[in-house]
């Protein structure tokens, strides 16, 4: 079953908290995870199965749940800053907030298809991308959500979309199914392919503050580049596991998340990885890093948190079952 998420980074330690959840079912794609211009604030917000959201305001020790509004799963959560924040999930559901995640409304996204993935430039100018090679785009904060081309040549149902990533309103990438990755610099008016040299799953991109591109997915996958207009360069990686998640917390510092407890951990942008011991085997989708606080999400309500770059870590049962995929932290 093919699973799926950007931030900020220092030194970390990680410990599980517990949280008090319904349990939940049944597990679809999985889900992005974002931030922009993020600061560590203290304050994260993940997002699940069932419609599950929930909030922390203390760098993970305690957390909350808030009402979402609907029981449809959410897979992706995205935060413009401390207040706007818009999270997508199963059959076109769109939710946003706008008082840092306490409460949220529906907006109209105009399509029944599964959405996987979400970007904004900023508080009005957005990107959604899921199932069914599904693009959607706002200008308005949501208001209006406009579908997009792709541009593939191929029916739409084969075309499934994760990961989104956007450097300006009208740079962006997207990524997905059979390794497709797709460029635009037209606000996604039109996108090219692009060749990514792997025909594993792309779920998950981030851009660090040097303009460097990682992306991860399916069997390990680790694709690296340098700057734009550069090849995509496959990175040697310490597992062959699923990975979900990555984020980065400044130019060096990276941390990416996956199947079976897996974390991995960049020092230098990216060209290197080293796996580390989570204390859990539980699938984990979602990481969030920040200047001093991160936070990594998963499997029957799994929450692993970090105050020292993951130097130490420890694991244990939640208590919960509910299976969250996406965390943020919701910035300055």
């Amino acid at each position: 079953m093919a699973n799926f998420s950007r931030c900020g980074f220092k030194l970390f330690r990680w410990s599980v908290r517990k949280m008090k959840i319904s349990p939940v079912f049944s597990v679809l794609f999985l889900t992005a995870a974002s931030c922009l211009n993020a600061a560590d604030n203290g304050t994260f917000v993940a997002i699940g199965e069932g419609g599950v959201i929930v909030k922390t305001t203390d760098r993970g020790t305690t957390w909350s749940i808030r009402p979402s509004g609907t029981t449809r799963t959410v897979r992706a959560v995205f935060f413009t800053g401390p207040q706007i924040g818009t999270v997508v999930g199963a059959r076109g559901t769109i939710l946003r907030t706008t008082n840092n995640g306490d409460t949220w409304t529906s907006q109209i996204s105009g399509t029944q298809d599964d959405l996987c993935g979400v970007f904004f430039t900023g508080p009005l100018i957005g990107t959604v991308v899921g199932s069914n090679g599904t693009i959607l785009r706002t200008t308005d904060g949501g208001a209006k959500w406009t579908q997009q081309p792709s541009g593939m040549g191929r029916p739409a149902g084969a075309q499934k979309f994760c990961g989104v990533f956007f450097t300006d309103p009208n740079t962006g990438t997207v990524m997905g199914k059979d390794g497709i990755i797709l460029r635009t610099d037209t606000g996604g008016a039109a996108w090219s392919r692009q060749s990514s040299g792997v025909r594993n799953w792309l779920v998950s991109l981030v851009v660090n503050q040097s303009g460097r591109e990682v992306a991860v997915g399916g069997g390990g996958t680790i694709l690296l580049r340098t700057e734009p207009g550069v090849p995509w360069t496959l990175r040697a990686s310490p597992t062959t596991e699923f990975l979900y998640s990555v984020h980065f917390a400044d130019t060096r510092y990276g941390v990416a998340v996956g199947s079976h407890g897996v974390i991995l951990r960049t020092k230098d942008g990216g060209q290197s990885w080293d796996s580390q011991s989570s204390g859990t085997q539980n699938h984990l989708f979602g990481v969030s890093i920040s200047a001093t606080t991160g936070i990594a999400v998963g499997f029957y309500g799994t929450i692993l948190r970090t105050g020292d770059g993951g130097v130490t870590w420890t694991g244990q049962a939640s208590g919960s079952d509910a299976h969250l995929y996406g965390v943020s932290d919701c910035g300055k």
